[in-house]
């Protein structure tokens, strides 16, 4: 049992290096269009969120965003184990957990990340969904560490879209991409004492990746042609 558990996560582990080879070739292809909220300031910390199935640009590109130190949520999962190595080799601090409040592990790691100056990314809806519903973990790090929130929206003119429950894009070869960081959210302290502020946020989030999104697709480049696998 070891050895097949051993070597699956081998497998994973060449997976996700051979994933970071192609995410880069494919990612210098694109003709990629950025926006940024004018709240954003260049070298501040922040916890960058999006959706799952968004996921692709915002963590090829968060490397450059703010600070240089970034830290990225990845399912603790065995799955998890080819993003983390993917990641890993972009030069990111991984944790291993979940974005729901109640996985405690993860969110202890995550805190002690940005009280060392990380910045923090993760998808917000992650890691099984359901699709585009925050959960609450986003705001509890916002509110414990005063880091603000940056919501973030891509769109791509020509992508892949993965049949999964997330609905994954990949965008295609020479595609023309958008990347939109809305505006900053700000979480007070006290919100984590209260469950009803705390849902109140968590919608607020939701909404928040949405208008990113509709932003991102405003732009003229909202996914077409798109091949369901």
């Amino acid at each position: 049992m070891k050895e097949m558990i051993f070597s699956d996560q081998f497998k994973q582990k060449v997976i996700g290096f051979l994933a970071f080879l192609v995410g880069r070739l494919l990612y210098f292809t694109l003709f990629i269009h950025e926006i940024r909220h004018p709240d954003i300031q260049p070298k501040e910390q922040y916890i960058y969120c999006f959706w799952h199935g968004k996921q692709f640009m915002p963590l090829m590109c968060m490397h450059r965003l703010g600070n240089q130190k970034h830290v990225a949520l990845v399912s603790a999962s065995q799955d998890g184990t080819m993003l983390a190595t993917w990641l890993q080799a972009m030069g990111y601090k991984v944790v291993r957990g979940s974005s729901s409040r109640k996985a405690v592990s993860g969110l202890k790691k995550l805190l002690n990340a940005a009280r060392q100056g990380y910045s923090l990314g993760l998808a917000a809806d992650g890691p099984r969904g359901p699709i585009f519903e925050a959960k609450s973990g986003a705001i509890y790090l916002a509110a414990k560490t005063g880091i603000k929130i940056v919501p973030i929206g891509t769109a791509y003119q020509h992508a892949i879209q993965l049949k999964a429950w997330d609905k994954y894009q990949v965008p295609k070869l020479f595609s023309k991409s958008c990347l939109y960081l809305g505006e900053p959210i700000e979480v007070p302290k006290q919100v984590t004492e209260d469950i009803t502020e705390l849902n109140n946020y968590t919608e607020m989030l939701s909404n928040r990746l949405n208008l990113a999104q509709v932003k991102a697709e405003a732009f003229g480049i909202h996914a077409v042609n798109q091949v369901i696998l």
